[in-house]
């Protein structure tokens, strides 16, 4: 089944058509709510989390995170200041060693 990845991918997006309006957005099978207002959070959740059990889906718990203030997504980092590159890949480059021969610049 090499096309269920993208099956799935567009089931849920087709899933979660009613309730984009509401900020409910979806990227493979992750599924982010970005709000400004506390209440349309909660609400877009409630209804998010409703939409997804009418259609039978469960969510693993261990690697569901809510109300969070910054998200990691596609390597970057979403926050309420703006999007920013992941600070770890960030800090991988920075600490990235200098070639020091032409052969090592090469490569």
């Amino acid at each position: 089944m090499k096309t269920a990845p993208a099956q799935f991918c567009r089931a849920v997006t087709e899933l979660l058509e009613p309730v984009r309006h509401l900020g409910v957005e979806s990227y493979f099978d992750d599924i982010s709510l970005l709000h400004e207002e506390w209440h349309h959070h909660l609400h877009a959740i409630k209804k998010g989390l409703e939409t997804m059990g009418l259609a039978g889906l469960r969510f693993n718990l261990r690697k569901t995170e809510f109300c969070k203030k910054e998200l990691l997504v596609l390597g970057y980092l979403v926050t309420d200041e703006g999007i920013l590159p992941n600070p770890t890949k960030h800090q991988l480059l920075r600490d990235w060693p200098v070639p020091q021969t032409i052969k090592l610049c090469n490569k």
